[in-house]
């Protein structure tokens, strides 16, 4: 009678670490469920802009070279050069006589919320 007793507590503990491995399986892919359906709901409900910009190593924030990107925040296109600058292509070298001028600012001046058409006068 006790070989019996053995071999059924035995079934008895394989029938519970069964249980509890399903019951993890279940509760593993309920969690991954609820996430994936929050993330659809908040992507949909609050979305947000694909980031159109980097930083350095110094904390500077840099646009993305060669990119193109609608924003629809400010509901305009931004285009980049390969400087990663809101302008056309301009030649590394400075032709005698050209006068460059930098322009440091907030992200106002960073014309995101301007066309590129947009002289800086009408910020």
């Amino acid at each position: 009678m006790v070989h019996g007793d053995e071999s059924s507590s035995r079934a008895l503990g394989q029938a519970r670490r069964r249980g509890y491995l399903t019951n993890g399986l279940l509760l593993l892919g309920s969690v991954l469920f609820a996430l994936l359906v929050g993330e659809g709901i908040i992507r949909t409900v609050q979305p947000q802009d694909l980031g159109n910009w980097t930083y350095t190593r110094d904390g500077l924030t840099l646009h993305l070279p060669n990119m193109t990107q609608f924003s629809s925040r400010f509901g305009h296109k931004i285009v980049t050069n390969s400087a990663g600058m809101r302008d056309h292509e301009h030649d590394l070298t400075k032709a005698p006589g050209v006068y460059r001028i930098l322009v440091l600012g907030d992200s106002l001046w960073k014309r995101i919320r301007l066309t590129s058409k947009m002289p800086l006068q009408a910020c």
